[in-house]
This record gives structure tokens, C-alpha cells and sequence, in this order.
């Protein structure tokens, strides 16, 4: 059950950041940064706990740094992503 909660956050993180951000390279890189140093930690304690209330010991942790460490790995696409966009000039 865990997992698939996992799966259904990244996949709307993806969706929020290609809908909202893909638009410049500044926008890009910055929701690299905040979904590696932000969401990252996050995503590790909320799985750490939610998996701790079950008992599951050493593996609900190793869960826990796997998801973390897979949202901290989305992140760097996004700022890798960010830096090698263009720059685009804004239409205001």
C-alpha cells in the first residue's frame, strides 16, 4: 500500500512540475532544488513513521531511505533538466 501511495506522490509531482514549471530554466531548476533538499527528507520521515507504526523495524527504514533517496534522484532530472534548457526570454 505504501508503494502505490509512493508511485501516485511522484507521478503528481511530475505532473505539477512539467504543467507549471517547464516554461524557463530558472523555474526548472528550482523545483530541482526544492524537490531534492524539500519533498526528499519529507517523503523519508513520513514513510519512516507510517512504516514504524506497523513494526516493521530494519526494513521499514531501508523502505523509507529507498524513498527518499528516489525522490532526491527526481530532483537532480529536474535540475540536470533545468541546466540544460535554454534560456527563454518571458512574455510579461
Amino acid at each position: 500500500m505504501d508503494l502505490l501511495i509512493f508511485i501516485t506522490f511522484l507521478v503528481l509531482i511530475n505532473i505539477i512540475v512539467v504543467k507549471y514549471t517547464s516554461k524557463t530554466r530558472m523555474m526548472l531548476v528550482t523545483s530541482g532544488f526544492v524537490i531534492m533538499f524539500f519533498l526528499a527528507p519529507i517523503t523519508w520521515f513520513i514513510t519512516l513513521i507510517s512504516l514504524g507504526m506497523t513494526g516493521s523495524g530494519i526494513a521499514g527504514s531501508v523502505a523509507g531511505m529507498m524513498f527518499g533517496f528516489i525522490t532526491f534522484i527526481n530532483g537532480i532530472y529536474y535540475l540536470f533538466r533545468g541546466m540544460l534548457t535554454s534560456q527563454q526570454t518571458e512574455n510579461t
